[in-house]
């Protein structure tokens, strides 16, 4: 991922924009997308400090792809039992908007991550809640 950002880059003779990296992905049918280097570096503009980090000798270039391996979150599944668990606990309704699939049939409920998986939360019955779909969609990592 890194050697394709810098290729794009060079190919620009300028840091890409979102846009340009877009492009430039899938024009070369690359396997993943400018949303990946979000994940893995934070943002486009950190992997470009990075790369001239490295470039100034400030870095090691090791440090670029070991970064782009320990950032990659492995979620562990939610097991049936503990999404059951979860669900019976909170009483099969929302905890932030008390909706419930027994009063109104179209609500969806999730059993959802307290804290992030990627940012530690592990998926135990103390770190699950119950929420419904409008809830769960609308709320994001990023409040935690």
């Amino acid at each position: 991922m890194v050697d394709v950002f810098k290729e794009c880059w060079k190919k620009l003779d300028n840091i890409p924009s979102r846009k340009q990296l877009e492009l430039h992905l899938s024009q070369h049918n690359y396997p993943f997308r400018w949303k990946s280097y979000i994940n893995i570096f934070g943002s486009i503009g950190r992997l470009a400090q990075l790369i001239v980090e490295v470039q100034e000798g400030t870095k090691e270039e090791k440090e670029l792809y070991k970064r782009q391996i320990s950032r990659k979150t492995i979620r562990e599944p939610i097991s049936a039992r503990l999404r059951y668990q979860v669900l019976k606990r909170d009483g099969e309704k929302c905890k932030k908007c008390g909706v419930s699939p027994k009063h109104t049939a179209t609500v969806v409920l999730h059993v959802d991550h307290i804290i992030p998986v990627k940012k530690g939360g592990k998926t135990i019955i103390d770190n699950l809640q119950t929420l419904c779909e409008k809830c769960n969609l609308g709320k994001s990592s990023l409040d935690n």
